[in-house]
């Protein structure tokens, strides 16, 4: 469980409690859903017969130890990779602190920022 400030709609609530959960897709893929509050993206995971992956590194350290921390609850093995979909700060930031290694296209990471 996490603490989550409250929404700007009504500063005066406390503080309240939201559990973070892992959620099964198939017999091999697992996300951690995003979180419009924080402005955390999906992180994924894909559990295969030799190797691990995770789809994004994350939002910050505490998102992907709050990751980290679900598959454990789960008997998941940490990935030994990570797979960036796109170079956004909220899915990359964390990539130096991911366990195992980081791939992304070299072309993604060279790419001038959208400002559109």
């Amino acid at each position: 469980m996490m603490r989550v400030r409250p929404t700007r709609k009504d500063p005066a609530e406390q503080w309240e409690t939201k559990m973070m959960e892992l959620k099964r897709l198939t017999e091999h893929v697992w996300y951690m859903p995003f979180e419009t509050e924080r402005d955390r993206p999906n992180l994924g995971y894909v559990k295969g017969d030799n190797w691990c992956l995770a789809v994004d590194a994350g939002h910050s350290a505490a998102h992907t130890k709050e990751f980290y921390a679900l598959l454990a609850q789960e008997d998941l093995p940490l990935p030994g990779l990570t797979v960036l979909t796109h170079w956004h700060w909220d899915h990359t930031f964390v990539m130096h602190a991911v366990n195992g290694l980081c791939l992304a296209k070299q072309m993604m990471l060279l790419s001038k920022p959208y400002n559109g």
